[in-house]
């Protein structure tokens, strides 16, 4: 079929519409939603997190998420408290580093037989997790997480998220671009990550060692809510423990 003809189909049509639109918003906090909506289009999915590494760093910074309020615990909290250290991405992150599009469920890693699966991604109720791996500086990368609980994903749909990989690429590093810019995000350097996963843990909830990094890097109370998308007066209470 000619490229004029496919251009005219009325599914195309569509597409490019939602393409003008995310590209529209590629520098609003909420483009990452959108652009998660946009994907289930051609690959079926429940939730979407974009977290950002620091080469050398194995614990994550949350970006964007539609994880509802009451999953938060099983989500964050389990993962930075501990599952984070066999998450079966970072293997790929750290010998790699280059962009990609990484499936995760009981077949590509042998989940079953791992803590990972016991201790955490069991508890999700996940059945894939397609992670979009996303080189955005020297040093850093994107990472956006898709999660299934109807399946796993199939050929058809990895093979057209493949394809719009390079999209998917452009409108995220822009974003990541603009926000570092507007609001001075930077990952710690790995001595700070690493001890910061350590320290404390008998004190400190997940949670509140995650608090403690943003006051690291200086976010006042209000700026800290706004990136865990949780009320000030909640944040207050973590840093009143944290002091303690």
């Amino acid at each position: 079929m000619a490229l004029n003809q496919i251009l005219s189909l009325q599914e195309v049509v569509n597409w490019n519409m939602t393409l003008a639109r995310l590209f529209d918003r590629q520098l609003d906090n909420d483009l990452p939603g959108l652009l998660s909506e946009a994907m289930k289009q051609f690959i079926e999915h429940d939730t979407f997190i974009l977290k950002a590494y620091d080469d050398g760093n194995d614990l994550p910074i949350f970006i964007s998420h539609d994880i509802p309020a009451h999953r938060h615990y099983e989500y964050f909290d389990n993962y930075l408290a501990s599952a984070y250290k066999d998450d079966p991405l970072l293997d790929k992150l750290r010998y790699d580093g280059t962009g990609s599009v990484v499936q995760i469920n009981a077949s590509t890693c042998s989940l079953k037989n791992t803590a990972y699966y016991r201790t955490y991604y069991e508890d999700l109720h996940l059945e894939d997790e397609i992670a979009i791996l996303l080189p955005v500086a020297p040093r850093q990368s994107l990472v956006l997480s898709i999660g299934r609980q109807g399946g796993v994903a199939r050929d058809d749909e990895l093979a057209t998220l493949s394809s719009v990989y390079p999209l998917i690429e452009c409108l995220l590093k822009n974003f990541w671009k603009q926000r570092s810019a507007q609001q001075d995000v930077r990952l710690m350097p790995p001595s700070v990550q690493t001890r910061l996963a350590t320290f404390g843990e008998e004190l400190l909830t997940a949670r509140e060692r995650e608090v403690t990094r943003w006051m690291l890097q200086g976010k006042s109370t209000k700026e800290i809510a706004r990136v865990l998308e949780i009320s000030a007066q909640t944040i207050k209470v973590h840093r009143k423990n944290i002091y303690a």
